[in-house]
């Protein structure tokens, strides 16, 4: 385990404040470490361990725990007097959760961290019990910089073909072996995250929709581009059903939909976004050649560090040209072109003439996997992609 310095002194700062801690994030992306990590910190200051509770829900001895009545019978009433910090990882596979840690947290007497594999934990109906008792903190699987700290024999080629959930690199193990890991992560997700979840019978279609996100990474999405392709494979399938699916998809952190920006307007648009995977591995698990997909790939690797960083991002369109990501945090922004070679001079000049029509002094950055091209152009900045990965936050 490596000390994710981020999360954890953020959780570290928050132990013993008046609010409901919850971690989401994508399966096996770390929340239940950091979970374990927050224990084993606070085991070296309270007074007995009985002082804190942690339970695992996908623990076996915890799986007829399924709803608020069990709930409180079988974890609440065996609670010692002493227990202050209550810990409760995968909090989605209790039914009504919110009653029993809304009852808990009324009484003042506890500390409560939550986590669970689903952007809608704290949605719906009670959800509404907790609204504003709560902070949550979304966790991500291993950014570079953490993946060379966690794999000291790690390099960025390896990063980007295998991705950056923590499992697939604890050793040295082989490709099918983190191909089996991945694929069973891409399981997971789809059976327990979203199939079982939102009660989906048309398990085929859910399936190709998230193949065919996938296979498109990176590009503009149109769901009725998608209606079209099912159409072409004598596949009925309504545009309504398309969406609900990738909300679905979504939920479960699979994919995450970034929408554009017109730049000339200011205004966010409502048509053909983008949509990138909560971790890039899934493309090296899902096809054989996933070496053909390396654009798309390092598109996504910016877009989740850039998310890692507390930037707001979106696509800019600049009349008929595109910016890959116009990225915003604290009133600032950076202009991001994403290029995987520039050797080509057509292609050097493609990526930096819109930039160049920007006029504006905010950062504009061109990033890359090529070295011929470094430099400073005019304030447009060329930089290696893993110089830019490890370099200032």
């Amino acid at each position: 385990m490596i000390n994710r310095k981020k999360y954890l002194d953020t959780l570290i700062d928050m132990v013993d404040t008046p609010v409901i801690k919850v971690l989401t994030g994508i399966r096996r992306s770390g929340k239940s470490t950091l979970l374990k990590q927050l224990k084993d910190y606070l085991l070296e200051s309270v007074a007995d361990e009985r002082e804190i509770v942690f339970v695992n829900f996908e623990d076996l001895n915890y799986i007829n725990i399924n709803n608020a009545t069990s709930f409180v019978d079988e974890i609440v009433s065996t609670f010692s007097s002493d227990a202050k910090y209550l810990f409760f990882d995968e909090i989605q596979f209790v039914d009504g959760w919110e009653k029993v840690i809304n009852g808990l947290f009324t009484t003042g007497k506890y500390d409560i961290y939550i986590s669970g594999s689903n952007s809608k934990l704290l949605s719906g109906d009670l959800g509404t019990l907790l609204s504003g008792r709560y902070v949550q903190m979304q966790v991500s699987p291993l950014t570079y910089s953490e993946y060379l700290r966690f794999n000291k024999k790690g390099s960025l080629a390896k990063y980007i073909k295998f991705g950056g959930f923590p499992g697939v690199h604890i050793n040295n193990s082989s490709d099918a072996f983190k191909k089996n890991y991945i694929s069973d992560i891409f399981d997971s997700i789809i059976l327990k995250d979203t199939i079982e979840r939102y009660s989906i019978r048309n398990i085929d279609l859910l399936k190709r929709i998230i193949i065919y996100v996938t296979d498109n990474i990176g590009s503009v999405f149109s769901a009725s581009n998608v209606h079209k392709y099912f159409k072409s494979e004598r596949r009925t399938v309504d545009i309504e059903t398309i969406y609900t699916y990738l909300e679905y998809l979504q939920s479960s952190f699979m994919i995450k939909k970034v929408t554009r920006y017109d730049i000339l307007g200011k205004k966010q648009l409502k048509i053909d976004d983008k949509y990138y995977l909560g971790d890039h591995g899934f493309l090296f698990a899902l096809f054989e050649n996933h070496r053909r997909y390396i654009s798309g790939v390092i598109e996504n690797i910016v877009y989740n560090e850039l998310v890692y960083r507390g930037y707001d991002v979106s696509i800019g369109k600049l009349n008929i040209n595109e910016i890959d990501f116009v990225a915003s945090r604290g009133g600032s922004r950076k202009w991001i072109q994403v290029s995987y070679l520039m050797e080509d001079p057509q292609t050097f000049e493609r990526e930096m003439y819109p930039l160049r029509k920007l006029n504006t002094k905010e950062d504009c950055l061109i990033l890359t996997m090529d070295h011929t091209r470094l430099g400073n152009y005019e304030g447009i900045k060329v930089i290696h992609l893993e110089d830019w990965l490890l370099g200032d936050r």
